[in-house]
């Protein structure tokens, strides 16, 4: 996983795609999870600069825990943008240094 951006997975029996794109739409945000359509939308690009992997995979996993709490009721944790954040800042780091 550290050296390709993933595009698939499951939660619970709900298989998602991601899509990575540099004019994807995603509300003004680098990120976007619609979990109705089980889709997560990632932009590579941002105001006319690539963003570096690191950026874009800590998006993945911040997408990701939003399809999480999703699936599992959870809309109070859902809408905490801040939790969210640092939820997928952390298992990205954990990801990107296991040995």
């Amino acid at each position: 996983m550290k050296d390709k951006l993933p595009k698939k997975f499951s939660i619970l029996g709900n298989d998602y795609t991601i899509h990575y794109g540099k004019d994807i739409n995603c509300e003004n945000t680098i990120g976007l999870c619609k979990s109705l359509e089980c889709k997560i939308y990632i932009r590579t690009h941002f105001e006319g600069a690539e963003l570096p992997k690191d950026q874009i995979m800590g998006t993945v996993w911040h997408e990701i825990f939003h399809a999480i709490l999703t699936s599992l009721n959870m809309h109070d944790l859902n809408s905490n943008e801040d939790f969210v954040d640092t939820m997928g800042a952390s298992v990205w780091q954990v990801l990107k240094t296991m040995k």
